[in-house]
């Protein structure tokens, strides 16, 4: 095969000061172009404009063309596949292009070079954990239509195991050998990320010696990353990490781009009791409520100074920040984290806070019986039994009273306290996740 100057030549710097790995001469859809891989990926430099891109699968050899000249020539023709950004959201699709070498080397030098650059920091091996019956109950559909493929294209090997029955995805967690895989998959919604995420919390902190049931306990990070395709009924946490986009190729190809952000979880404790380890936490009851703060400010306040009422409860372990356009942004990667509650009002008016939050309108934060705690790390509650007032709950005859009131809906499931104790804490950046840290409009 004939070797061009740029085969043989060492990596340079160029006016960017990005090191240049291989450079040579390309014509795509007759248009000629100057073809560079770096050590910041691959671009396709045209005399008209520039195009990047990033190559996220194995590049291909095309069919060869047909004749004498392709049986006595290397092959000059191959596809490069390579993730597209939208310029105004955090969406992402696939495209490709097909490229032919016109500077007298093959196609061989270019596919080895760009898949050993591709490969760098991506995963090659995923467990990959599916909830059949949630959402909608598509979500095996979801992936063999939508992710595998994706994955096939990008060279990673999966590992599929699809939940048969309640609990299963804690069995995975606590069974299945991560040390063989280079991340966790999860397809689904928030409450398989939830069950799954608890087992493999608890998993770890066995390995590691560290008391779960203690709140003030460090616990051990876990040492695999975790990504999330939303294909569940509540998608929130998908929607987070990947940029408050709700999108399954999306969520996919940031997956594929192996990009991780350090991300926190809430731990839920009664005392000597951890029940949970998730990424949010809802429970509504009436309570005393102490706000533990991030240092240095004072470590600790009782909410409305002592006082008690009858409240929603809503912790967000994402940063809300207020940013332009009359939109929220939420942010999981901060070390504290957004606590608010919400005091007794209609339930229009409570659906229009929380619908207010998931369109990220700035208006949502405005309504009067809304009172925010922002930077804190944790808080405790007290549940208060004898103030509990739920008509459906009064009204049904078969249900004890004194559990309805220390019942927590903890993403999606039902939990019983059994003393009226709940201590919440944040371990910030506990997980690798694979995700975006940007938000666009």
């Amino acid at each position: 095969m004939a070797s061009s100057a740029a085969d043989c030549a060492p990596s340079s710097t160029d006016t960017n000061g990005d090191v240049v790995i291989k450079t040579g001469e390309v014509t795509s859809k007759g248009r000629a172009h100057k073809l560079m891989l770096s050590e910041k990926g691959l671009r396709l430099i045209s005399t008209v404009q520039d195009k990047s891109g990033s190559s996220v699968a194995p590049v291909k050899k095309s069919k060869s063309t047909a004749g004498a000249e392709a049986e006595t020539q290397p092959n000059k023709i191959f596809a490069v596949h390579f993730i597209k950004s939208s310029p105004k959201s955090n969406k992402r699709r696939c495209a490709n292009i097909q490229l032919e070498v016109t500077d007298g080397s093959g196609s061989d030098v270019w596919i080895s070079q760009i898949e050993e650059k591709r490969k760098e920091g991506k995963p090659q091996k995923l467990l990959v954990v599916i909830n059949p019956i949630g959402g909608k109950g598509t979500a095996q559909q979801t992936y063999a239509k939508q992710v595998q493929p994706l994955f096939a294209l990008a060279g990673i090997e999966t590992v599929v195991k699809v939940t048969e029955r309640a609990k299963h995805a804690l069995d995975i967690g606590k069974t299945f050998d991560t040390s063989t895989v280079d991340g966790v998959v999860i397809v689904g919604g928030d409450g398989l990320y939830a069950e799954l995420l608890h087992a493999l919390v608890l998993r770890a902190q066995e390995a590691a010696g560290v008391d779960v049931n203690d709140p003030d306990a460090q616990l051990a990070p876990l040492n695999i990353r975790i990504g999330i395709v939303p294909a569940g009924t509540g998608n929130g946490v998908s929607q987070w990490l990947n940029g408050n986009v709700t999108d399954v190729e999306t969520a996919t190809l940031n997956i594929i781009r192996g990009e991780t952000n350090p991300t926190g979880i809430f731990s839920v404790h009664e005392p000597d009791t951890m029940l949970a380890s998730v990424f949010g936490k809802k429970p509504v009851l009436s309570a005393e409520i102490e706000v533990l703060r991030k240092s240095p400010q004072p470590p600790s306040e009782k909410a409305g100074e002592g006082d008690t009422a009858d409240a929603a409860v809503s912790g967000f372990l994402a940063k809300i920040t207020e940013g332009e356009n009359d939109r929220l942004y939420f942010n999981p990667f901060g070390d504290s984290f957004d606590l608010f509650l919400l005091g007794e009002a209609g339930g229009f008016s409570n659906l229009k806070f929380i619908f207010g939050l998931l369109s990220r309108k700035k208006s949502a934060m405005d309504a009067e019986f809304v009172e925010g705690y922002r930077n804190i790390v944790g808080y405790r509650l007290r549940i208060l039994e004898e103030e509990v007032k739920d008509e459906a709950a009064a009204s049904n005859s078969n249900m004890d009273h004194h559990d309805y009131s220390r019942m927590l809906d903890i993403d999606g499931e039902l939990l019983t306290c059994s003393v009226p104790h709940i201590d919440v804490r944040l371990h910030a950046g506990f997980i690798q996740a694979f995700s975006v840290n940007s938000v666009k409009d």
